[in-house]
């Protein structure tokens, strides 16, 4: 298998392990945007745990807990580094015999180093740093200096656990490794999803998510051949918005639609194609396309943002509640997101955000996910809650991609008085003055 197989096949375990982690902890409904964070983070870390007891190259020998040279991804808190100097007797040249009497103790050597003993050229010293706690530690050296392999045995440093490097990418090609999904409103989880019980639906998602999986960076966008109930859905939420959109929405977003009606290949009558959507906003803000499987971590899709990339779904959400849904589909992506992306000052602060977030910790995503829920990201990913406010009318206008593309998410009327308002969507608005 090679590399580009092996990614995408790790991207499916992935989301398998996921919906069954999300069955067996009560799933993601009813959370907020960090509760779902600190989920998404818990459920990845699992996933990673699953995938080093299947690995057969993880360890030196069959006891769970010991990885060589790699450093776990959550240490607990009492865990520290331990330096030490490992001195054999005389003819002794086993290192894998060596290390696994650090190995029965189930601590994580995480650096190796070997060399001739200073004392004596027929002896070989050891460095090794290990981690674990500190009662484990004492009890591993008690058992070591008991080998008949060692000799001497000497502490040279305790410290901190040095943090693992947060891979992120560094090359828009690298974004072919940003496939961590999650599956907060899968329509196979989520009794509450219109396709819960449509067999069809979710053999049909599961066909366009396929296409997904399979594309790389230099690819041209697969082109979905949609089925007529999903142009007839596009249609009706198509037609219904268009209308409101002169009176609800800000106006980079309505100069941005009507272009797209010219040059971008909107139309009532059918889905457009996310390769010539690419191309409009690709002319206008350098902001490109990509498609995507599913609902994407907080991680990846900000990450894509720093390269001005956008992944967007290719599904259509089912038929029978047409004016709204509960994850992103194509309808949401082109409607609510796309025109927003095609504006220069918008695209700019997009990429800006998503540069912020480029190797940062996941409890500093987590905070970003804080943040998005008052403010800014919102807007780009999440269904968000800014608005601009036009002048000198004073009628507020939104700039929010979820309630651009649900109907019913849409207040009945853009005029309030105050800076906070609901619709029938839990969160709540908030007031700025201009885009800009």
């Amino acid at each position: 298998m090679n590399a580009v197989q092996d990614v995408t096949e790790t991207a499916k375990r992935r989301l398998a392990f996921q919906k069954a982690f999300s069955q067996e902890h009560g799933g993601w409904r009813k959370k907020s945007l960090i509760a779902d964070a600190k989920f998404e983070t818990a459920a990845n870390k699992e996933f990673k745990k699953q995938e080093r007891r299947l690995s057969k190259t993880d360890s030196l020998g069959d006891q769970e807990g010991f990885a060589p040279a790699m450093s776990p991804d959550a240490l607990p808190e009492d865990f520290a580094a331990f330096n030490l100097l490992v001195t054999l007797k005389e003819g002794a040249i086993s290192l894998t015999k060596v290390i696994r009497c650090f190995e029965n103790g189930k601590v994580f050597i995480t650096h190796v180093e070997s060399r001739k003993s200073l004392a004596s050229v027929h002896q070989y010293q050891l460095f090794l740093q290990v981690v674990c706690s500190h009662d484990v530690f004492l009890n591993v050296c008690a058992e070591a200096k008991q080998s008949p392999l060692i000799t001497e045995l000497k502490l040279l440093e305790e410290k901190e656990p040095e943090k693992k490097d947060v891979w992120f990418p560094k090359h828009i090609s690298d974004l072919d490794r940003c496939t961590h999904l999650i599956t907060r409103f899968e329509p196979d989880l989520d009794y509450t999803h219109p396709g819960f019980a449509d067999k069809n639906y979710r053999l049909r998602r599961k066909e366009i998510a396929d296409i997904a999986f399979g594309y790389k960076y230099g690819q041209s966008i697969p082109r979905v051949q949609y089925t007529e109930e999903e142009n007839n859905t596009w249609a009706h939420v198509y037609r219904n918005l268009k209308n409101l959109f002169p009176t609800h929405a800000c106006q980079e977003h309505i100069e941005v639609f009507n272009l797209l009606e010219k040059e971008g290949g909107f139309c009532e009558e059918k889905i457009p194609q996310l390769e010539d959507v690419s191309e409009f906003i690709k002319r206008k803000t350098g902001f490109q396309l990509r498609p995507v499987a599913g609902l994407l971590s907080a991680r990846d899709f900000l990450a894509s943002l720093a390269f001005r990339t956008f992944q967007c779904t290719q599904y259509v959400r089912h038929g029978a509640k047409p004016d709204h849904s509960p994850e992103p589909d194509c309808i949401h992506e082109l409607l609510g997101h796309v025109p927003m992306l095609a504006d220069p000052k918008f695209a700019q602060f997009a990429q800006e955000l998503g540069l912020a977030t480029l190797g940062v910790s996941d409890e500093e995503i987590e905070k970003f996910a804080t943040l998005s829920s008052d403010c800014a990201d919102r807007t780009v990913r999440s269904g968000p809650t800014v608005l601009g406010c036009s002048r000198p009318t004073e009628n507020l206008k939104t700039a929010s991609a979820g309630r651009q593309s649900s109907r019913s998410l849409i207040p009945p009327s853009p005029q309030c008085k105050n800076t906070r308002m609901m619709t029938s969507s839990p969160f709540s608005l908030w007031l700025t003055r201009s885009m800009r």
